[in-house]
Parts: C-alpha cells; structure tokens; sequence
C-alpha cells in the first residue's frame, strides 16, 4: 500500500485568476489547486508546486493561498506512469494565519486519488480529502481543535528531480 504525504516546500508561478468555486477537474496541466477548508473555499491564486522525487519514488503537490495559508501532499512509492493511484494519506499539513493553531497536523486520515500521473508530458492531477488536528512544531498533535478538507483536486505541470 502507497502512503501519502502533504507540504509545501517550494512554489511555482501560474496565472491569477479569480474563483468563486472550485476549479474545474482536469487532467491537462492546467496549474489548478483547490479544496474546502472547513467548508470555505480555499483555492491557488498565485504559486504551487508538483514535485517527483526519483531518489525517494515520492511525489509532493501543495499550493499557497493569497492570505498566507498553504497546504501540501507527499505520495510515497508512487509507480511511473499509473493512470490512477489511490493512496491512504499518512501525513497531511495545513498552515494558516491562526494565532491559535497556525499549523494542522494528521497521520492515516484522508486519501489521494492520482487521476493522471505523466513523467514524459509533465502532468499530475488528482483528488484528495484529509482531516488534520492542532500541531506543534515538531508536529504533535497539542490541542483537539480539527481541520476537516474536502472536495480537493488538482491539475498541476510536474517537476522532476532526481
């Protein structure tokens, strides 16, 4: 069984666009990142990132809000060019502004669903959904307060690094 990781550790520019709902789901590069954070909208509007890692057979999707909030996904053993990989998520992260609990944490509480997974035309796309609870820095769970994502998807160009 794959395992699923979510952060964000670098950015990549797409176009500004305005939404009011969720972007649509596509499998053609389009740069598009969305979810429902607590059942509010939380989608890309300036920077995200796909990343396959050769070394560790890994895959890294995340995006930053305009506000400052980001969320990110980790796929580990991930197979080449498997039209559809479902993964359980064992780690998935969400940052925001909150001074209260500025970063949630969870392990083994969601799942990815990789629609397309291309390394010759560069292309990632896929679902996912995640709870995740308070965390301190080192990421253990310090409160019973929960983030519940919903409804994700993403369309993104992929990086490869080996």
């Amino acid at each position: 069984m794959m395992t699923l990781c979510l952060t964000l550790s670098s950015c990549e520019s797409c176009e500004e666009k305005e939404w009011n709902e969720l972007p649509p789901e596509t499998q053609k590069g389009a740069n598009t990142f969305g979810c429902y954070v607590n059942g509010k909208l939380f989608v890309v509007k300036s920077r995200l990132i796909a990343t396959y890692f050769k070394s560790s057979n890994s895959l890294s999707v995340g995006g930053y809000s305009a506000d400052g909030s980001d969320i990110g996904i980790y796929v580990m053993n991930i197979e080449e060019n498997t039209p559809v990989v479902i993964s359980v998520a064992s780690y998935a992260e969400f940052t925001n502004k909150n001074r209260m609990c500025p970063q949630f944490f969870g392990r083994e509480n969601g799942e990815v669903f990789l629609t397309r997974f291309d390394t010759v035309n560069l292309i990632v796309s896929g679902r996912f959904h995640f709870q995740s609870q308070c965390a301190g820095i080192s990421d253990e769970i310090i409160g019973d307060s929960t983030v519940f994502i919903t409804d994700g998807r993403f369309d993104v160009r992929l990086l490869i690094n080996n």
